[in-house]
């Protein structure tokens, strides 16, 4: 399991009780994470800073366990983390995701020790940074390809329709 994927996940901070509840953090965010307040609306022009990653770090997934009545809960703060839309907006699951809701499921049921036996090595593959030109060739790379190929093969096929419709406008063509 390298990272899992919250987008739209809340923090979860522990709170102090005199019950014998044990609070472990299980996921929590990256170094480049922030909040904002809702509505939010999606600006792709926004010139990021970092500022703007004003919440790093914030505990996003926690296992709440209480040794005497042998009791635990798994809380995730993203609630749509393993569900996959229909139809055009049907995108494919992650398999980190996956992956952790089976083994937290997994461990919660698990009464012989088995899940101990996993391996526990975690990376983050983040992003490297790139500079604003590079950023900016991509931007418009990634949407004027597709339009230029599309009126390519427009082309071609506007052409080689014309070649067949002259043919068949000469004499003897059949």
């Amino acid at each position: 399991m390298n990272a899992i994927l919250l987008p739209f996940a809340s923090s979860i901070q522990q709170v102090k009780t005199n019950s014998t509840y044990i609070f472990t953090p299980l996921a929590t965010t990256s170094s480049i994470s922030g909040r904002q307040q809702a509505p939010v609306f999606f600006n792709l022009q926004k010139q990021w800073t970092r500022n703007d990653f004003n919440q790093p770090h914030s505990i996003v997934a926690a296992l709440l366990t209480n040794d005497d009545n042998n009791s635990a809960i798994v809380t995730i703060t993203d609630a749509d983390f393993l569900i996959n839309d229909i139809g055009i907006y049907a995108h494919p699951l992650r398999t980190d995701n996956i992956n952790f809701a089976v083994n937290s499921i997994e461990w919660l049921g698990d009464n012989s020790g088995l899940i101990k036996l996993r391996n526990k090595f975690t990376t983050f593959a983040s992003l490297e940074p790139i500079d604003d030109y590079t950023k900016s060739f991509l931007k418009y790379f990634n949407f004027l390809l597709p339009l230029l190929i599309t009126l390519i093969a427009a082309a071609i096929r506007f052409h080689t329709k014309r070649i067949k419709r002259i043919n068949r406008s000469r004499p003897g063509y059949i």
